[in-house]
């Protein structure tokens, strides 16, 4: 069952793909029209389907686990940070900045959340996002700091202003909320994502 999901999924990728070389091809979007997709991507729909994840939760006892995968995140990026900067010590500066923010920051939260979502379920989606916190925290604050080395100001604003970050938050503080709230959200915010 899950591998002809995984299956489908990579299907679907690939055309997806496919679609956007002919798009790209044709010039039929723009620089600016990739960047605005990206956009409303990372900040409308993809808090959107976290948030979601939270509220259709089949159920109650989800703090154990939730609290495992927060342990583990954080695990893993103690281990990528000190990769990062154990690994590329002789490694020229000019390469050494890709090559510590590329060890340190997954793009798996980005593009993966989907890829979960439609293998695992809402249930999938919700760890996933749950595992994303640290690594949000540790991208604009250790990762930022790779490039920027003066710029640690206002980093835990830009953290906890994040869209993905607030949609967690707001999550978990609707995982108790009314019925009323509980599924009046799933009704709008499910049918936007499937939109």
């Amino acid at each position: 069952m899950v591998f002809e999901k995984m299956l489908t999924m990579q299907g679907m990728m690939f055309f997806f793909v496919i679609i956007g070389f002919i798009v790209r091809k044709r010039r039929i979007v723009g620089t600016t029209g990739r960047l605005n997709m990206v956009d409303l991507c990372l900040y409308v729909l993809l808090p959107f389907n976290i948030f979601h994840a939270f509220l259709v939760q089949p159920h109650h006892d989800v703090w154990g686990p939730v609290v495992i995968t927060i342990l583990l995140s954080v695990l893993y990026n103690v281990i990528s940070v000190a990769s990062a900067f154990l690994l590329y010590k002789k490694t020229d500066e000019e390469k050494k900045k890709p090559l510590r923010y590329g060890t340190i920051v997954s793009n798996g939260g980005f593009l993966g959340n989907p890829v979960i979502e439609s293998i695992y379920g809402t249930s999938g989606l919700l760890y996933a996002a749950v595992f994303m916190l640290p690594v949000r925290v540790v991208m604009w604050s250790v990762g930022v700091s790779c490039f920027l080395p003066g710029q640690k100001k206002n980093v835990l604003k830009k953290v906890i202003t994040h869209p993905c970050i607030v949609a967690i938050l707001s999550g978990t503080d609707c995982d108790g909320a009314p019925n009323g709230m509980a599924g009046f959200f799933p009704e709008w915010g499910g049918g936007l994502k499937q939109r």
